[in-house]
């Protein structure tokens, strides 16, 4: 007998072994029970997701010997023959390939014809693809058949389907399957199957999936075939020709250290692999939309999709953007998919648009930049250049003033004299956050007392239970107590949106915080947040190196290539003019 594949295998028998689809089945079977069986239905929803089998199942429960019964027995001769599918009362027509008048007029001629069971099922699959003349031809029989006719019709695309043909149906919307019930029933049948397989590898086949199950058993299938034994994470990457998640984090960790060099060589290790370019840029945008999700959510099991070491990782890497920059960076690469099919060699297009998520500015909160600058006094001047004439405005809390543009020339080659971002003088902007005053000065940390590290290391135990996206941004604190007793956390500037909106007001991040930190110390304690150009940064994945933050000069003498690409993209980079308050 020839090997039967593990989608038909496991193929569900009856209504109740259909995965993810409990409402349709719900309403069938209620319909079966009372009698009240439509004689046309439009079962629509993504592909794999049960259509064509449910219609299959309903066919078994209205003749099977027993039925009309909500349960088939699938021991009688008719279920067997319709499971078989040589049942003269299932018939089933791809609308693809039947889809002229002429096919339509066949069907309403033998529509008539007695049947041997209790009724004649006419499953429709892929109906839309159907001709507006088949469609016409179909509705008089549709709106009026045989009592012994049932027609089920299947479609992916349901808004090509004729709103005469939908008025005619009842419409059922089959869902995408989950991810946590996709991924339990292809655990069951590797268990039926005595197929051992890691987790890491199963989250790998249910993302691959999409949402449809026969797509997962016949991805299980290939891999299967390939590794023999215990199905890996490695032997799913290679069967599949996928990219494996330390190749995307090696990327964004280079993204977020503004290292292009770093880039462009972790996107040459891709191609070296053979690896697809238009399934990398679909990795690389579900890679952001993970970091976006796991920034947004703390229980992050359900969306992502996940193992569990997965998960950890993402949890650890959210805190490196901001989510402006990652809704930024996935508009930019889905753009970039766009436009990937007018070009001959699409390499070089992707090599600059990673080029240019390496140097992305973060983007800035204007409410913040708003808060900031009315901390300072309300006097707002230019770094460079004579002082421009300011307007109060009729609050009296902010002034504006002309800055000054610097030549586009002058910014990519760094020839301004202008400060550069690695440079930028501590203004209003490094002060320091309690929660008794929005800005006072900045607290020094030279002459405090260090706290104890026992003490901290319970701190940092405690968080990563209460609050584990935050334990990444902790771990590269020194604390220590000032002369009043306060302590002092001291972040990096690259970090102090991110810590802001932690920790800096009076949310749950802050409140966890301050409890964490009572029980550690036994007495209540007051925190200070301090943000230093040079301070530490949550960067046990990536820390940022001032080396990484090369010239365009420097760049394009290292890759002499790129300066054809450089005057023909007109690639700039865009260095923000620091403003500080005028004295």
């Amino acid at each position: 007998m020839s090997y039967l594949v593990l989608a038909r295998k496991y193929r569900p028998a009856t209504f109740d072994e259909v995965t993810a689809q409990d409402l349709v089945v719900s309403t069938l079977k209620s319909a079966i029970e009372k009698g009240k069986v439509s004689h046309a239905y439009l079962f629509t929803g993504p592909r794999g997701s049960g259509k064509t089998t449910v219609a299959r199942i309903l066919a078994k429960a209205l003749n099977c010997e027993k039925g009309p019964i909500a349960n088939p027995c699938n021991v009688c001769a008719r279920c067997k023959d319709i499971t078989a599918g040589v049942s003269l009362d299932v018939i089933e027509i791809d609308g693809a390939s039947h889809n002229s008048v002429d096919d339509v007029r066949e069907l309403n001629e033998n529509v008539r014809y007695a049947t041997a069971g209790g009724h004649r099922i006419y499953i429709i699959d892929e109906v839309h693809m159907l001709s507006g003349a088949a469609f016409n031809a179909l509705l008089k029989t549709l709106e009026e058949p045989p009592s012994h006719a049932v027609f089920v019709l299947a479609t992916t695309e349901v808004s090509k389907i004729p709103a005469t043909i939908l008025s005619r149906c009842q419409r059922f919307d089959f869902r995408r399957i989950p991810p946590p019930a996709l991924s339990a029933t292809l655990q069951n049948i590797c268990n039926k199957e005595d197929i051992e397989i890691e987790a890491e590898a199963l989250a790998i086949l249910v993302r691959k999936a999409d949402g449809s199950l026969r797509d997962g058993l016949s991805l299980l299938d290939q891999v299967w075939t390939l590794s023999g034994g215990k199905i890996t994470k490695d032997s799913v990457e290679q069967a599949l020709g996928l990219i494996g998640l330390e190749i995307f984090f090696e990327l964004t960790d280079a993204f977020a250290q503004k290292d292009a060099a770093k880039t462009l060589s972790v996107f040459d290790r891709v191609v070296e692999k053979g690896a697809d370019i238009e399934d990398f840029l679909d990795q690389l945008l579900y890679h952001f939309r993970n970091l976006l999700v796991a920034r947004l959510k703390e229980n992050t099991e359900e969306l992502l999709g996940l193992s569990e070491t997965e998960r950890q990782e993402y949890t650890k890497h959210s805190g490196q953007f901001s989510e402006g920059d990652l809704l930024r960076m996935m508009k930019a690469v889905s753009d970039l998919k766009l436009n990937l099919s007018r070009l001959s060699d699409p390499k070089i297009l992707v090599e600059a648009e990673l080029v240019k998520l390496a140097w992305l500015d973060s983007t800035v909160d204007l409410k913040e930049v708003l808060e900031n600058l009315g901390s300072s006094g309300g006097s707002v001047s230019s770094v460079s250049g004579p002082k421009a004439s300011s307007s109060t405005s009729p609050s009296g809390s902010y002034s504006t003033a002309a800055v000054t543009p610097t030549p586009v020339s002058a910014r990519v080659s760094g020839s301004s004299g202008g400060p550069s971002l690695s440079q930028r003088p501590q203004g209003p902007e490094n002060a320091v956050l309690s929660s008794g005053a929005s800005a006072p000065a900045a607290v020094s940390t030279a002459s405090g007392k260090e706290v104890d590290g026992a003490v901290w290391k319970q701190v940092l135990d405690r968080m990563r239970k209460e609050n584990p996206a935050s334990v990444s941004l902790l771990e590269q604190c020194q604390p220590s107590f000032t002369e009043r007793d306060e302590l002092v956390l001291p972040f990096s500037r690259s970090v102090e949106t991110i810590i802001k909106k932690k920790f800096g007001g009076v949310g749950n991040g802050r409140k966890v915080l301050d409890e964490v930190l009572a029980e550690a110390f036994g007495r209540k304690v007051t925190l200070k947040l301090e943000f230093v150009a040079n301070g530490p940064t949550a960067a046990p994945i990536a820390p940022v190196s001032t080396s990484a933050r090369v010239s365009v000069d420097d760049f394009l003498e290292k890759y002499p290539d790129w300066k054809g690409i450089w005057e023909k993209l007109q690639l700039e980079t865009i260095e923000r003019t620091p403003i500080s308050p005028s004295g």
